[in-house]
Formats: structure tokens, sequence, C-alpha cells
């Protein structure tokens, strides 16, 4: 057809598919980070089926620029349809802020994403170019899942980050 075959097929070589009995990270930080790495690779390699994994049934939220959704068909749906109009997009990003709820079972936190292009400001600091709002759940597997995002544009330090907005959908 005029092309290489992909080097990576995200439904044969994921982590995730690879290993799938690897328990999650007993570390918070490290079951968080994996989490959003889990989401971040299914967005990017288009993997729908992994990216099923990081959402709750319930999840809800912002998702500029397409709008604010509810319910994981809709959600992946949706991100299915328009990951097809920027196949390119790469998901760079770390958690810089998490807090455990009272109840045990659920985290808010903020991913920062990380612009390659400018990863710090004139100063030397770390800058991002947005974040995520987001909650977790964590399920009865252990397994955390996003259950809220909110997706915001905007420029920060690594000493100014943002405040939890969780439940606010900005989209």
């Amino acid at each position: 057809m005029g092309f290489d075959a992909p080097a990576m097929v995200s439904e044969l070589h994921a982590p995730w598919v690879v290993l799938p009995d690897v328990p999650p990270p007993d570390n918070l930080q490290e079951a968080l980070e994996e989490l959003y790495c889990r989401y971040a690779f299914s967005v990017d390699q288009n993997d729908m089926m992994l990216l099923k994994s990081s959402y709750s049934e319930d999840i809800a939220g912002g998702f500029a620029p397409v709008g604010n959704l509810s319910g994981r068909e809709q959600v992946i749906g949706t991100l299915k349809n328009f990951r097809h109009l920027a196949p390119y997009w790469q998901h760079f990003a770390e958690v810089v802020r998490f807090e455990e709820e009272p109840d045990g079972q659920h985290v808010k936190l903020i991913v920062a994403r990380i612009i390659p292009e400018r990863p710090v400001d004139e100063a030397g600091n770390t800058v991002y170019g947005a974040h995520y709002q987001l909650r977790a759940r964590k399920t009865s597997t252990g397994q955390w899942q996003f259950c809220w995002t909110d997706y915001r544009p905007g420029w920060f330090t690594e000493h100014s980050l943002p405040e939890f907005d969780i439940g606010n959908a900005t989209a």
C-alpha cells in the first residue's frame, strides 16, 4: 500500500497488554502516574479498548475542544471520532499535585501538560501549557480509573500550580 507496517500496535504491544496481570502500584503517586500514562498511551495510539480501562462507567467532565461529555460510551465514542482529526497529538504530561479524599476511594489530581518546544521559561522554571483537573476512583481490583476530567489550556509554572476545581466543567 506504499507505507511500512507500524513498528508498534497498541492492541498488541502496549505494556498493559503484554503484562496484563501486573498489579497496580501500591504507592499512590506511582499508581496515579501509571493511570495517566495508560490514558495518554491509549489516546496517542488510538487504542479505545485500553482507554476504556482508564475511565469509569460514569466518567464526566469537560473535553475541550469538543465540549462537556458524560458516560464512558459518549466520552470514548467522541474521543475516537475526534482523534481521527488529530492523529499526531501527543500527551506529554506529569502529575504535579494530588490529594486523597477522606473516603479512601477517591483522589483529586492535577496533571500538567508539558510542551516539548517550551519546557522551561526564561528563568529556567518548569513551565506547562495546560492542565487536567482530574478525579480518580479506586476499583474493587485496586486499579484506578478517572471519573471526572476537565482539560484547561493556559500557561503556568511549577511555582504557580492551579488550585483544585473538581466538578466544574469548562469545555
